[in-house]
């Protein structure tokens, strides 16, 4: 990597890094760092493993306190939610999935500066998620090191990274807007007018690290509608959302 490679990176996530170490290191696949080695003795150079591993669980508490952000509040009694905690979860894992993460690295068009072997390239792995997902981690574990777990510049390059806002699904209904996952949004039309409504997983497809759930969602006067995703929770959602949409189509006929 030359340093007009680290200044362009540097420009595009919005941090400039004082050791430019952690940064090449973040865009060291452990092939690369092989292949250097050719099997004898370690080369002198560092892979991005540890770093997507600490990587995750720093994005996991920035992606919480960004939910937190939106969703709740402080006052006297404490911190206030308009969610529970089943919907922080879904939340979350949506916004922590590999392909949203792997769009993010795709979109802000960094990973042309990844070290890959030569067996990266001929399978082209920067068209596969999971490299992708491994560098965006790896970036901001490699922030955090460098600013010393600075919380404010992590969640502005987390925000640099991806951007946020679309990942905060706005559902509306009965002409209201209402900032909740689909499924909260759901249960609270539901229960306010006592129509009851079911999910049902009606299968699956692919591998056990891959697998696609199917779900049907059926609500009392209203035809059924079937989802899909990559889990149980995701493909409940899809459905949910899906219902939704159909609800406010009947709505908008009745006006």
């Amino acid at each position: 990597m030359t340093e007009q490679d680290f200044l362009e990176i540097e420009q595009r996530i919005g941090y400039t890094f004082r050791n430019k170490s952690l940064l090449k290191q973040a865009f060291t696949r452990s092939s690369y760092v092989n292949e250097l080695a050719q099997g004898r003795t370690p080369a002198d150079t560092q892979s991005n493993e540890v770093l997507e591993f600490f990587g995750d669980s720093v994005l996991s508490a920035i992606l919480a306190y960004l939910l937190l952000e939106r969703y709740a509040r402080l006052d006297e009694t404490g911190l206030r939610t308009e969610l529970g905690e089943a919907d922080f979860s879904i939340i979350k894992s949506n916004m922590s999935d590999k392909r949203a993460l792997a769009a993010a690295i795709r979109r802000l068009g960094v990973n042309r500066f990844m070290r890959l072997s030569r067996g990266d390239r001929n399978q082209n792995v920067l068209q596969q998620d999971s490299p992708n997902e491994d560098l965006f981690e790896s970036i901001v574990a490699a922030v955090a090191l460098d600013s010393g777990m600075d919380f404010n510049t992590l969640v502005d390059v987390v925000k640099r990274l991806d951007d946020v806002e679309r990942l905060f699904t706005t559902i509306r209904h009965d002409g209201n807007s209402v900032e909740k996952n689909p499924k909260s949004a759901l249960k609270e039309y539901c229960e306010k007018r006592k129509i009851g409504y079911t999910y049902e997983i009606t299968g699956t497809e692919g591998p056990e690290h891959a697998k696609t759930f199917f779900c049907r969602l059926t609500v009392e006067g209203y035809p059924p509608v079937e989802g899909s995703g990559g889990s149980r929770a995701k493909a409940e959602a899809c459905a949910a959302g899906k219902m939704l949409e159909q609800m406010e189509e009947k709505q908008r006929g009745k006006n």
